[in-house]
């Protein structure tokens, strides 16, 4: 631009008193053409060609003309009129075809023209005769105008030839690097070229379709939907997308066709593979609605099936019914043979479910959709059933026992045979709830109750089991407050030697000074304590309690055998078991050989490790050991022998049938008779009259607790018994 702007001085240089030859002013007006050529080449390179370039080159040929008229060159003036009007058609022709040589040579000629007629201008202000100026400068001005031009033509080609040339290239690698199958097919379904890469398979491959109508290389609906896609991207001009699905070497592959317009009469078919992005979408989608362990329903999809099927029930006029379904001891099964044996069980249990479902066994309805949608595992070996078209409480009752008789069939596992029961809640639509959520509670309320009444049966809802949960939650939030607030206290019953009375321990029992229902026995809250998890905190408290009121009496001079304190399976269960009766032993200062811990036969059947060392480890300290209501649960000589068991308390049911009663008398004789061999002590509990003492301490039973000898006494009442040591038996010794 700066040459083009300063060749414009060049005619007047160097002042006003210098005159220009024909020389200077032919060389002034080359100049200055080719400079105002070069600029108006720059600018024109700068902007959108295409879209200036025909008004330029209209400009420069009349601006042109008028200056080769003016110069007296009026032949020339119209010659360069007809060439004018060639330019016209030339630019029509242009705008229909887009030809990129047509542009170049338009704007190269408008750059040339401008030039020409500068130099015109230029000669004609000059003053100097004009038919001494054409035979010279002219055609001088023209042929380095021409050169100039052609020279900018060549490059601009080159340039554009390379840019295109670094299109392609950058076209081809994008396209090679895309794993798809790329397609041009004409209207009529002809495969006119394809581009495919190596490392993809497709359904067929681009090769066998060149030249081929696709209608011929498809299979019939296939080659339908991909037509109809073809057709209603030309009449709409816009993409499409269609989705077919074809087996491959045995499987189903899902593809996507991306159908594009190109021109009036061909389009083009970009083809992915999607069958990964397909199983991984049903992978999500089985996560998001199925159970990853068991392949049932999980409680989302089960929550959703449920309303479905309500929806149904209303509008048929149909009842359904809702089973929960627990399996009873699961959590000792776990624990005691690992979480792989859990899973595996749960795994059985669901198989077993889905078999009997599949075989039409248990519902009305046996013409079942195939989404398996009846069955649900909620969580953890909780389990719902959805029974449609059921209207009477007795078909889900007989449903509920098949499904319970299912499931006690032994369950192999690894080398270890288990029989496992379970506990199962129905609620009927509409009669128990209109809704979902409703349902769900009532059967889970009636799951409870039948738990409570024994495991291993089915109970059916009832209003009033509303009330006893209402009644449990309250009780369970009052437990939490009593040990905010200290509500809790210990009473003790004295254990007595069964030849003289001697008071050989005593057993801390827990109480609850209620604000509102006075004292209140264990009977009424250690369910609920024990089902809330509660127990732990108030096994630990009655451990402290009892520590600190020996260490109490120890101090007034009170001679204390032995205290004996309950401890729960969750609480031994707990990983600081063993440190936690270790701080309470330092913190009380209590010795710890009077310290004894009664464990439930429950406990005996976990076979742990950790759990069997903690015990020796207190046992070393000091600490004895008893096995509480010995007889009642899962009674074995060899769990005796892996535990550091010292004594065995006889259950008082077998003490309240005695003398009478031949199994209760045969079995606490069995058991006197067991321990006795084994070198270990026997407490019977709860003897409450002289002839049941009369026949204890005629199989010479050595230790004895109940009512017959003392209530339990709060602590102040207890320490008088303690200080006097022994408590007047009502009999004469019957063995001596």
């Amino acid at each position: 631009q700066n040459f083009g702007i300063g060749s414009a001085f060049v005619p007047f240089w160097p002042g006003p008193q210098y005159f220009p030859t024909l020389q200077a002013i032919s060389v002034a007006g080359v100049v200055l053409g080719i400079g105002f050529a070069v600029l108006e080449f720059l600018q024109l390179r700068g902007r959108a060609r295409a879209a200036i370039g025909g008004g330029v080159l209209l400009s420069a040929l009349c601006f042109l003309v008028s200056a080769w008229h003016a110069a007296g060159y009026r032949a020339g003036a119209a010659v360069l009129s007809v060439l004018a009007l060639a330019t016209v058609v030339l630019l029509v022709r242009r705008v229909f075809t887009g030809d990129a040589s047509i542009r170049l040579f338009t704007l190269g000629l408008a750059a040339t023209m401008v030039g020409g007629g500068v130099q015109a201008f230029s000669v004609i202000g000059s003053g100097v005769a004009v038919n001494r100026l054409a035979a010279f400068a002219f055609p001088i001005g023209s042929l380095l105008q021409a050169a100039f031009w052609l020279a900018a033509l060549i490059i601009s080609l080159r340039a554009e030839h390379r840019e295109l040339h670094e299109l392609e290239g950058r076209q081809a690698a994008i396209m090679w690097a895309m794993p798809d199958l790329v397609l041009v097919i004409d209207r009529q379904g002809i495969c006119l070229d394809y581009k495919q890469p190596n490392a993809t398979r497709f359904f067929v491959a681009g090769s066998e379709l060149l030249g081929k109508n696709v209608s011929a290389v498809l299979p019939g609906e296939t080659a339908m939907i991909v037509r109809h896609g073809i057709e209603q991207a030309l009449q709409r001009d816009d993409l499409q997308s269609v989705f077919v699905d074809l087996p491959i070497e045995g499987s189903m592959h899902h593809y996507e066709a991306r159908i594009a317009p190109h021109g009036t009469d061909k389009v083009v078919v970009v083809v992915r593979d999607i069958t990964l992005q397909k199983h991984n979408e049903e992978k999500i989608r089985r996560l998001a609605y199925f159970d990853t362990l068991t392949g049932l329903p999980n409680r989302q999809s089960f929550l959703e099936r449920l309303d479905r099927e309500l929806l149904r029930a209303r509008r048929t006029r149909h009842g359904m019914a809702l089973l929960f379904l627990d399996l009873d001891g699961f959590k000792r099964i776990n624990d005691t043979l690992g979480h792989s044996a859990g899973d595996c069980l749960l795994q059985t249990v669901a198989d077993r479910l889905q078999e009997t479902l599949r075989a039409g066994a248990f519902v009305a309805r046996p013409a079942l959709d195939e989404s398996g949608l009846h069955f649900a595992r909620l969580g953890g070996d909780e389990f719902t059933v959805v029974l449609p078209d059921i209207d009477t409480a007795a078909t889900a009752c007989m449903v509920a026992q098949r499904i319970q008789a299912l499931l006690e069939r032994p369950v192999l596992i690894g080398e270890q045979e288990i029989a496992v029961t379970s506990s199962i809640g129905i609620a009927l639509f509409p009669d128990d709830g209109d809704d979902a959520a409703t349902l769900l509670k009532h059967a889970d309320t009636a799951m409870y109750y039948a738990k409570e009444q024994g495991r291993n049966n089915w109970q059916l809802y009832e209003q009033t089991l509303t009330t006893r949960t209402t009644a449990r939650l309250a009780i369970e939030g009052d437990i939490r407050k009593a040990l905010e607030r200290d509500e809790f206290c210990l009473f003790f019953q004295p254990q007595v030697r069964a030849s003289d009375g001697t008071v050989v321990g005593v057993e801390a029992l827990i109480r609850w000074r209620h604000p509102q229902q006075g004292l209140v026995l264990p009977a009424r809250f250690i369910a609920v304590a024990e089902e809330s998890g509660l127990i732990v905190p108030i096994g630990e408290w009655v451990l402290n309690a009892a520590c600190r009121q020996l260490q109490e009496w120890q101090r007034a001079g009170i001679a204390v055998p032995r205290v004996a304190v309950n401890v729960s399976a969750r609480q031994l269960g707990a990983a600081d078991f063993l440190d936690r009766v270790a701080a309470i032993i330092v913190a009380t200062g209590v010795a710890a050989d009077r310290l004894e811990l009664e464990l439930t036969e429950s406990i005996l059947m976990d076979p742990e490790a950790k759990r069997i060392t903690g015990l020796f480890q207190l046992r070393a300290m000091g600490v004895h050991f008893s096995i509480d209501d010995f007889g009642t649960g899962y009674s074995s000589l060899s769990y005796i022998k892996r535990f550091p068991i010292g004594t065995l308390k006889i259950d008082q049911s077998f003490i309240h049938g005695l003398p009478q009663d031949a199994d209760d008398a045969g079995i606490t004789t069995a058991i006197i008779s067991m321990a006795r061999s084994l070198g270990l002590d026997v407490i019977a509990e709860g003897v409450e009259t002289s002839e049941q003492l009369a026949f204890l301490q005629r199989v010479q039973c050595p230790k004895l607790q109940g009512y017959l000898f003392s209530r339990p006494l709060p602590a102040d009442e207890m320490a008088v018994v303690l200080r006097r040591g022994r408590i007047a038996l009502p009999l004469k010794n019957v063995a001596e």
